[in-house]
């Protein structure tokens, strides 16, 4: 592995923030892990910064977006973070060339007929409380009419700015006949550790040879090339907000793993240009601050498909004139006014947007959590935007239900749309704490409840392999009760021993509907949808030690913080899910009932099989996944013990014994219901 040195302000900086993820670990709880999780996995110290792994062609059909790619053949990840540079248009480089007559004299002369050079400056440098780090270049042929073209790369060890043979570390060729592309991908990791400070001795040089071709023709070559880079400042790591990697919390040398990429999705922008290429890299580090791979890629987004459904609040791009009707807000119970704020933004002095309000009820339970569009008649005002007139503010007396936004470009523009909703005496009343789900989608829901003024939600659903995995959501309690909760969306992951890292990866939104159901959007890795979700299983409390006892909510082990279970607890059924990692550290959850109600017992667990949040309804199955073991000592405390077995195409096993349970969320004493 190879350790990226940043500054000591930097590195000190880059852990401050402190999560409720079942309870909030201390150093003591880290000590021991919860059994057998897939095979041990132990870090190198090898100077060898790891491999660039094969370059990855992503074809984006739409502005937001994910994809899975596997990844196998690195070194061991203990406690592995992944980091997502910038995500830029590659710089263009435009050559006219005629045929080399005498390739093999081209370091001699590279400035010959038939050849050029240009030296890229590497933008890597090391401040005292700012650092940028380019772990690669990339560099293509993206248009040559030439028979043939070579490609020719090298780091300017020496500084001298000029090609020298010596220092060439790629060579790429592409012929007209061909359909592949003319690539190089330099690992720029070591030279960056090994470049002074305010030089720049890793800059890279591009040299270009026509070989062959018709004697005095000239050639059109244009080259795309770009140092995809990670910003570090005093707060950590500056994530690129287009552009998320998630993967697992630990992986075995040499092991295959999945890797998520998803663009778009973290603050509802759709930033993505159509008809653009991006170039990126994807740095996997074993533990922080230790390099172990590189996986270069592009992601090229062929445009015709921006007016996909979105929560209002971020900033959209139109790539020309176009029209959006899936823009909307859900308007609670107790709402007075909408104020939508908004700001249209072009280098076109001509352009102009044309936006109207109209309203819908809220939707129903469907077995799709696809979002329909505004309805064909607006109900409230219109207003335009232009370039003379950018801004506008619009506020209007609303009532409960959902309200688009209609908006029509003229052209290519960006344009920013904010919600801001005022409540009444009647949003006092908020949603209850409780487990909640759709009736038409059955086998996925969430957990609510409330603890420490704060409003915490776990999402168990499916990835797109059918797959079981679960998100956690956490903000303060709206406030009033019954207004618009936002949080952001999590995905945790776990090192063996302990949570190794929770990752942003969309956001949700909740409007209450009435006293047993709420509108639950989301945005997930570059996907939106939304669903009605309505109450599960409410009713009176059960009794213990002759007292009518609340044991819903989130319980976890505090020895050991980052797994638990939510718990739904009447009279006559107890209904848990409990949350916990794969061998690779992946979020997975189990699910199992009990009948009646008692102060211990043994629940057996199923492992399901399902859809993922934005795929169509299909039934759920399920496999045995073993028992848990509950004792409840008191309303906020107990024991827990698990045995749990992944079945196909899973791996790994949950193994405690009698850990110390305790209540994280939810009120002994709340016992109506």
């Amino acid at each position: 592995m190879h350790l990226r040195v940043r500054s000591k302000w930097t590195i000190a900086a880059m852990g401050v923030c402190a999560l409720l993820l079942f309870g909030q670990a201390r150093p003591s709880d880290l000590r021991a892990g919860p059994g057998i999780h897939g095979p041990a996995v132990s870090a190198t110290t090898s100077p060898d910064p790891g491999p660039i792994l094969p370059f990855n062609d992503i074809a984006a059909g739409a502005v937001t977006g994910v994809t899975t790619v596997t990844l196998s053949g690195i070194p061991a990840l203990t406690q592995p973070r992944y980091l997502a540079t910038t995500l830029s248009p590659p710089d263009t480089t435009m050559m006219q060339l005629g045929v080399d007559p005498d390739p093999s004299t081209l370091y001699a002369s590279p400035t010959a007929p038939g050849r050029q050079f240009t030296v890229m400056q590497n933008p890597s440098y090391l401040g005292i409380d700012s650092s940028i780090d380019a772990p690669v270049f990339i560099v293509e042929v993206a248009k040559s009419d030439a028979p043939a073209t070579t490609l020719y790369v090298g780091i300017d060890s020496n500084g001298n700015g000029q090609p020298e043979q010596s220092e060439q570390v790629c060579q790429a060729n592409v012929t007209a006949a061909s359909s592949s592309v003319a690539r190089c991908v330099v690992d720029l990791r070591a030279a960056n550790q090994a470049n002074s400070p305010g030089q720049h001795n890793a800059n890279v040089w591009v040299l270009v040879d026509v070989p062959q071709g018709a004697a005095g023709a000239t050639y059109s070559i244009s080259l795309a090339s770009n140092f995809p880079n990670l910003s570090f400042v005093l707060t950590g790591n500056s994530r690129n907000s287009q552009f998320v990697v998630t993967g697992p919390g630990h992986v075995s040398a040499q092991a295959s793993f999945p890797l998520r990429l998803a663009w778009g999705q973290t603050t509802n922008s759709k930033l993505l240009v159509a008809g653009q290429r991006y170039l990126g890299a994807v740095l996997i580090e074993a533990t922080p601050g230790y390099d172990t791979a590189v996986l270069p890629f592009a992601l090229t987004y062929a445009g015709g498909n921006d007016d996909l459904p979105v929560a209002l609040g971020g900033t959209l791009n139109a790539g020309d004139a176009e029209s959006f009707h899936y823009l909307y807000v859900d308007v609670p119970l107790g709402t007075d006014t909408l104020q939508i704020d908004s700001v249209l933004s072009s280098s076109d002095s001509s352009a102009s947007a044309v936006m109207g309000l109209a309203r819908a009820d809220f939707p129903g339970f469907s077995p799709s959590a696809g979002i329909a569009p505004a309805p064909a008649t607006g109900t409230g005002p219109t207003w335009s935007l232009t370039a003379s007139a950018p801004t506008q503010s619009t506020t209007i007396s609303v009532t409960p239900g959902r309200w688009y936004v209609n908006v029509q470009t003229s052209s290519a523009a960006q344009f920013t749309l904010i919600p801001q909703l005022t409540y009444n005496g009647a949003a006092s009343e908020g949603i209850s704490p409780g487990a909640y789900y759709n009736p038409q989608r059955s086998g996925h829901g969430a957990f609510l409840s409330q603890g420490g003024g704060q409003q915490v939600m776990y999402w168990y659903t499916y990835l797109e392999d059918g797959t079981p995995t679960w998100y956690m959501a956490q903000a303060p309690l709206p406030s009033p009760a019954g207004a618009v909760w936002h949080a952001l969306l999590l995905r945790a992951n776990w090192d063996g021993l302990k949570v190794n890292s929770s990752t942003v990866v969309g956001a949700v939104t909740l409007a209450r509907i009435d006293a047993s159901d709420f509108m639950f959007s989301w945005t997930l890795d570059g996907q939106s949808g939304s669903e009605r979700f309505t109450r599960l299983g409410a009713g009176a409390c059960p009794s213990f030690d002759g007292a009518a006892t609340n044991f819903n909510g989130a319980w976890y082990v505090p020895a050991q913080s980052g797994y638990g279970m939510d718990v739904l607890a009447l009279p006559n059924q107890l209904f848990s899910t409990f949350y916990f990692y794969d061998a690779l550290g992946i979020a997975r959850w189990g699910v199992g009932t009990a009948s009646p109600f008692a102060s211990a017992d043994t629940i057996q667990l199923v492992q399901s099989s399902g859809f993922c949040p934005a795929c169509e309804y299909r039934k759920i199955t399920t496999q045995p996944l073993g028992t848990m073991t509950v004792g409840y000592s008191a309303a906020t405390s107990g024991s827990l013990s698990a045995n749990l077995m992944l079945q196909p195409p899973l791996s790994g096993s949950w193994t405690v014994d009698q850990q110390t349970l305790a209540r994280l969320t939810g009120s002994p004493s709340a016992c109506t219901q």
